[in-house]
């Protein structure tokens, strides 16, 4: 039952612990603005012009995204997203890539610039011709999008590069729908100190628009999905804790029944000059060998089911933190110390019983 708290444990509560890693890495000076309404179909092209002249703004890239599939694993999705060339030169804070990886992405009208995670993933590599399937119909109205895999890219510091970067000019004249229009453009910040006023500036200039903005900073906008996650993170941190509180509480019971029927060989250890604290230890080993092979069986069957279940999810892989281990280390010390506890008090009253009585 240890193994299944502990389990239990590792996998929910990695998931906040990574997230809340990926919020802290994330960089206030790259801003992003979208439709007020999500629902609208995005920003016409021509704002791009008028962000572009609002004091602090470094740059403005209009992106486009969409989900596809791979004929080999067609109900796990690619997330496919449109830029220009100078987007990924352009926020130097955020991605490392080879300069002619680039050259060759902007020399390759349908090439694709793919994130290391997603190469390492699906086996792709630089000169693979990629067939993929979407919901964006073509104009010809088929639904196959080929893209050639000119280079690859990193995320810094340490962020996953699950993203496959296709050129945003072609997506845009290739689509049935939309043409003209980006889901949303990606700023670059000259002064950071100038965030909210580049956000005031540009909601403001839009506000009384057909297509209203919201601008936000890629740190804030995950710090917000964060606090939506708050339900979610007490009702992880209710399982996990009533998990543990029930594993104690059984193991407890067991332990002081197993002391109370052992009390006549701890009181021949007593009586052959065995101290108090020989019995504990004893106790000790035996409670720590419970708590933390569940401990490890429980690290090992999250290991495993992690990211299966982030696969099928199609979300980012996500280690188990030094942090979340250590806590659980923490948890299981806790119960070994208290199932012994609760073993020498229950058994310390028949044991001086014993004692007395072979006296």
């Amino acid at each position: 039952m240890g193994m299944v708290a502990f389990s239990l444990s590792f996998m929910l509560d990695s998931m906040v612990f990574g997230f809340n890693g990926l919020v802290a890495k994330l960089s206030e000076s790259e801003l992003v603005v979208s439709h007020r309404s999500h629902s609208a179909g995005g920003l016409p092209l021509a704002y791009r012009d008028s962000v572009a002249e609002v004091e602090g703004v470094g740059g403005v890239w209009p992106v486009n995204g969409f989900s596809a599939s791979h004929h080999t694993r067609p109900r796990t999705l690619v997330p496919v997203s449109g830029i220009e060339p100078d987007f990924l030169g352009g926020l130097t804070d955020s991605f490392a890539v080879a300069s002619e990886h680039l050259a060759q992405f902007k020399d390759t009208r349908n090439g694709a610039i793919i994130g290391e995670d997603v190469a390492r993933e699906w086996g792709w590599k630089v000169g693979d011709v990629v067939p993929l399937q979407s919901n964006m119909l073509r104009k010809d109205g088929s639904s196959d999008w080929q893209f050639m895999v000119v280079g690859t890219y990193r995320l810094l510091p340490d962020l996953p590069s699950t993203n496959f970067y296709v050129r945003f000019s072609y997506v845009d004249a290739a689509r049935a729908t939309g043409e003209g229009r980006a889901d949303r453009f990606f700023l670059a910040l000259g002064d950071v100190d100038l965030k909210d006023h580049v956000i005031a500036e540009i909601d403001g200039m839009f506000l009384n628009s057909s297509n209203p903005t919201r601008t936000i900073s890629l740190k804030d906008r995950a710090l917000s999905q964060r606090q939506q996650m708050g339900n979610m993170h007490r009702l992880i941190a209710s399982v996990t804790n009533s998990t543990f509180l029930a594993i104690l509480i059984v193991m407890v019971a067991v332990s002081t029944q197993s002391s109370r029927e052992r009390v006549l060989e701890t009181a021949v250890m007593r009586a052959l000059g065995f101290g108090l604290a020989s019995v504990v230890a004893i106790f000790m080993i035996e409670a720590g060998l419970c708590v933390f092979v569940g401990l490890f069986v429980g690290l090992g069957i999250a290991s495993v089911v992690m990211p299966l279940a982030l696969d099928v999810l199609n979300l980012a892989p996500l280690g188990i933190s030094g942090d979340l281990l250590l806590r659980n280390v923490l948890v299981g010390v806790a119960m070994t110390l208290s199932i012994v506890i609760c073993s020498v008090l229950a058994s310390r009253s028949d044991l001086r019983d014993v004692l007395e009585i072979r006296r």
